[in-house]
């Protein structure tokens, strides 16, 4: 048996679930069975919960990293700001199109009391990564003029992720995609625009 692809497998099992249920929502069990393995094969690879919500933030940390990296490429200036806030948008849009999913990030800190401190330190260090991109992206984009706002540009760049993930959560509650386009599309313009003013 290929242990390394087992892994992987428990992986997307369990973040499928975590991103459609929440981390406390489901048990080895509950993954064993979505895998089609024992749960001696899961604590075999992650002996405890927490060791599994680590490998998945640590994985999923490193998507979205990956994912922001594309996007700089592809519009390395200032003056594609608003391009780039509309890509990183997308890459949480596709998720929530994937079965309504919610992004793993914003699923996990709505669990954050409950869970281990090594998962809450990660789940923080998520939330900034994000925040400091965005952050960088509205100072890129001020300063070449392709985007106007008020104020800090780090707290700005914490509501836009929070603007972001909480589109999300309400869309999917209302079982409609298209309002987190729309609401994405709406902060971006505003941003875009407000340079026109």
């Amino acid at each position: 048996m290929d242990t390394s692809n087992t892994a992987v497998r428990i992986l997307d099992a369990a973040q499928e679930l975590v991103q459609t249920r929440g981390f406390n929502a489901f048990s080895y069990r509950d993954l064993a069975e979505r895998v089609g393995i024992r749960t001696a094969s899961i604590h075999y690879h992650f002996p405890a919960k927490s060791d599994l919500g680590r490998a998945l933030l640590q994985r999923y940390r490193g998507t979205v990293a990956d994912a922001r990296a594309q996007v700089d490429a592809a519009l390395p200036g200032g003056a594609d700001a608003a391009e780039k806030l509309r890509r990183f948008a997308a890459v949480l849009e596709g998720v929530l199109r994937d079965g309504g999913r919610i992004c793993l990030g914003g699923m996990l800190a709505a669990d954050f009391a409950t869970l281990p401190h090594e998962m809450q330190r990660a789940v923080t260090a998520f939330v900034e990564d994000n925040e400091r991109w965005l952050a960088q992206v509205l100072v890129e984009g001020r300063a070449a003029g392709a985007l106007a706002f008020q104020g800090d540009p780090d707290v700005a760049g914490t509501a836009l992720f929070a603007a972001l993930e909480g589109a999300m959560l309400t869309s999917r509650s209302r079982g409609d995609v298209e309002g987190y386009h729309s609401v994405s599309d709406w902060l971006i313009d505003n941003l875009a625009a407000a340079r026109k003013g």
